[in-house]
């Protein structure tokens, strides 16, 4: 992947983003994604091409973002997470 993924947990202000950096555009600006949720963790599946991202709530999910075009393939949802 040549995508660096960050969450904002902590920034009560953007804790529902996704921050996505493009190693191979340093200079770009990164892109970012808004979620109805918290995004707490990511972790890219065993052939690197889909990034599962926890949205943390009462009806938590995960997310399963292709990691090339950073669209939503999939959301497993009604799991509940701290």
């Amino acid at each position: 992947s040549t995508n660096v993924y960050c969450d904002n947990t902590i920034n009560q202000e953007k804790s529902n983003v996704l921050t996505v950096f493009d190693i191979n555009k340093p200079d770009a600006a990164p892109r970012e994604i808004t979620f109805e949720k918290k995004v707490v963790h990511m972790e890219f599946n065993k052939d690197g091409d889909e990034v599962w991202i926890s949205l943390w709530d009462k009806d938590g999910e995960v997310v399963i973002l292709d990691d090339k075009t950073l669209e939503i393939k999939a959301r497993v949802k009604g799991l509940y997470t701290p």
